[in-house]
């Protein structure tokens, strides 16, 4: 009996050291493991009491530094507001930017929306684990239904699945096919004068993983690596890097083949840091003035962009994302909806760890009473940004924002922000 203990007290030792030795051999993945764990305790209490879009409310009332709201009349009066002139970091808004221009250029004729696009240039910017599921998701919907055959996709067709597929791929090459000159004075053409331009998010996200490799390597700590760098600076090394995923096939291989054999190296704390001083900024009430444009202006792109935005609502329909999944019917968040008044809907939704966006317009039969909304949250605690993104709550709030004029009062008296506009912001 004693050598029976004796063994297995050996056994266990083994055992440790092998997982030790596992551990030790494989550090970063560990260490990236524990670091996503560790992650999901941040705001855990916060984010098991947001259970409806009032306790959402409550939280940011609580956080008033976390949200940005421009609430617009339908002819583009300024209704209400919190931190609406404060640029932020934005990530889903600058693609309906990028889509307005090239709408706008292809009404013109400076785009031909009929010329048949390869659908291996577009795969270029499609990176495992970054850009690809979008691009991924695309191929395999349209290869069924025809848009896509022999190998090609006509460009106006391409533009409508950059917006329902959220294929950031494909948006990529559109910024590289418009050029850098255009990207920078986009902001000036829209009237975005409180925000940047769109960036490629491929390249942009090369420069995180670049930044967490350094950072192993012993370099500087990563977000380091950002903070501090000129604006012009960093767009220089975004396009530098999207110019040689376009052109330079073995550096693309090269890149791929790194992301699916070790993956990103990149925690979803890292994801939320980096975004949060990287990605283009810009401001709610910008964004919203262009809603409000896209809803009303008639002639150059505006009629085909209303066309890719807005679905009809009826009694029985849900809202739908712009992926076309069904989310929430408004009646299942207590959201104040008259489907007999209410005739389209146009959202824009986006996620990323710590940031969520939602922006849209509805249209009524008494136009007096549409309005244009754009909320967006910056730096949420991880689990209050999973929280979010898995119920659906935030777009709750935001159909009783776009929706219900009484919902909007009490969030601004939930939200007492004092209307500072120059709230600190990362």
């Amino acid at each position: 009996m004693n050598n029976f203990w004796r063994y297995l007290a050996l056994a266990f030792v083994l055992f440790v050291a092998a997982l030790a030795f596992i551990a030790v051999r494989n550090w970063d993945t560990v260490s990236l493991a524990w670091d996503n764990a560790t992650a999901l305790q941040e705001g855990r209490q916060e984010a098991a009491n947001i259970q409806t879009p009032d306790a959402l409310a409550e939280y940011l009332g609580n956080h008033p530094e976390k949200v940005s709201l421009a609430v617009l009349s339908a002819s583009g009066e300024v209704k209400d507001t919190v931190h609406a002139t404060v640029d932020r970091p934005l990530h889903r808004l600058p693609m309906i930017a990028l889509l307005t221009d090239a709408s706008r250029m292809m009404d013109e004729g400076a785009l031909d929306s009929t010329e048949q696009i390869p659908i291996s240039e577009i795969g270029r910017f499609a990176l495992p684990g970054l850009t690809a599921s979008g691009h991924e998701r695309m191929v395999d919907s349209l290869s069924v239904s025809g848009a896509i055959h022999d190998g090609a996709i006509a460009l106006g067709d391409l533009f409508e699945a950059i917006h329902i597929f959220e294929n950031q791929a494909a948006a990529d090459w559109l910024m590289m096919r418009m050029g850098r000159d255009a990207m920078t004075s986009l902001p000036d053409r829209l009237s975005l004068s409180g925000s940047m331009a769109p960036q490629p998010y491929s390249a942009t996200y090369l420069t995180w993983m670049q930044a967490v490799r350094d950072s192993s390597a012993g370099k500087r700590p990563p977000v380091d690596s950002f903070l501090g760098m000129e604006a012009r600076a960093y767009r220089d090394r975004v396009y530098s890097i999207a110019d040689r995923l376009s052109s330079d096939g073995a550096y693309r291989t090269e890149k791929k083949e790194e992301l699916t054999t070790r993956g990103t190296d990149l925690s979803v704390r890292q994801q939320r840091d980096y975004a949060m001083a990287t990605l283009p900024r810009g401001t709610a009430l910008d964004y919203a003035r262009l809603m409000a444009n896209i809803r009303s202006t008639p002639g150059d792109g505006w009629p085909r962009l209303r066309s890719v935005l807005e679905r009809p609502v009826g009694s029985t329909d849900r809202l739908t994302t712009a992926a076309g999944a069904d989310t929430l019917r408004p009646d299942t968040m207590d959201v104040a909806f008259d489907a007999a008044s209410v005739r389209v809907v146009a959202d824009v939704a986006g996620a990323h760890p710590g940031m969520l966006t939602l922006a849209g317009y509805a249209r009524t039969n008494a136009d007096d009473r549409a309005r244009v909304v754009v909320l967006t949250l910056h730096d949420l605690p991880i689990a209050v940004f999973y929280q979010l993104a898995q119920t659906g709550i935030d777009k709750g709030l935001f159909l009783e924002l776009l929706l219900d004029e009484q919902a909007t009062q009490r969030f601004m008296r939930t939200v007492d922000h004092g209307n500072d506009e120059s709230a600190p912001t990362r």
